[in-house]
C-alpha cells in the first residue's frame, strides 16, 4: 500500500484540511452562523436595554410616590420628633435638678434655723453682751456692777451684775 505523505506543516498546524476547497470552508465562517450570532447579540443587547429602562422606570415611580416628593414638609418630621424628645429630656433633667437643689436648700435652711441664735432664744435662753457689745460667755468676763445686755427672743433687757457664781462654787 501507499502511505500518505505528511509535511512538517501538517504536524504544527492548528487545523488541517485535506483539500484546498475544504481549507476555504474552514477558513471562512458559515453566513448562517454569523447571522445567528449577530441576532443573538442583538437580542441580548435589546434585553439589557429593556431591563435598564424598566429598572429606571420603577425607580422613578418609587421616587415620584415617595412622601418626601409628594409632601416636602415630611422631611422635617424626624428632626421635629428628635427636637421634641430632646426638649422633653431637657425639661425632665431641669425638673430633677430643681428638685435636687430644693432638697439641698431645705437641708441647708434647716441647719441655718437650728444654728440661728434666735431659735435658741425662743426656747427660753438668752445671750449676754457687755457694754461694748461683745459676747459674755464666762463668769470670769464680768465684774460686780458691770452693765450687761441680755438679748431674749422678743427683745433685750439691761441689767447690772450684782453677784457672780461659778459652777460648783460660790464666788
Amino acid at each position: 500500500g501507499h502511505e500518505i505523505d505528511y509535511t512538517i506543516c501538517d504536524f504544527v498546524a492548528d487545523v488541517r484540511a485535506a483539500t484546498p476547497s475544504h481549507g476555504a470552508e474552514i477558513a471562512t465562517p458559515d453566513i448562517n452562523e454569523i447571522f445567528y450570532k449577530l441576532n443573538s447579540f442583538s437580542n441580548r443587547a435589546l434585553d439589557a436595554i429593556v431591563n435598564n429602562i424598566e429598572s429606571y422606570r420603577a425607580r422613578i415611580e418609587d421616587l415620584a410616590s415617595s412622601r418626601v416628593l409628594s409632601n416636602p414638609l415630611t422631611m422635617l418630621d424626624i428632626p421635629n420628633l428628635k427636637l421634641g424628645n430632646a426638649s422633653e429630656k431637657l425639661l425632665a433633667a431641669m425638673k430633677l435638678c430643681l428638685s435636687t437643689e430644693r432638697q439641698r436648700f431645705a437641708i441647708v435652711n434647716s441647719k441655718l434655723i437650728s444654728l440661728n441664735p434666735m431659735a435658741v432664744l425662743s426656747r427660753g435662753y438668752g445671750a449676754v453682751f457687755d457694754k461694748d457689745g461683745k459676747v459674755v460667755n464666762s463668769v470670769e468676763k464680768t465684774n460686780i456692777d458691770d452693765e450687761i445686755t441680755v438679748k431674749l427672743s422678743d427683745g433685750a433687757v439691761k441689767a447690772t451684775v450684782i453677784d457672780k457664781e461659778r459652777r460648783g462654787t460660790d464666788a
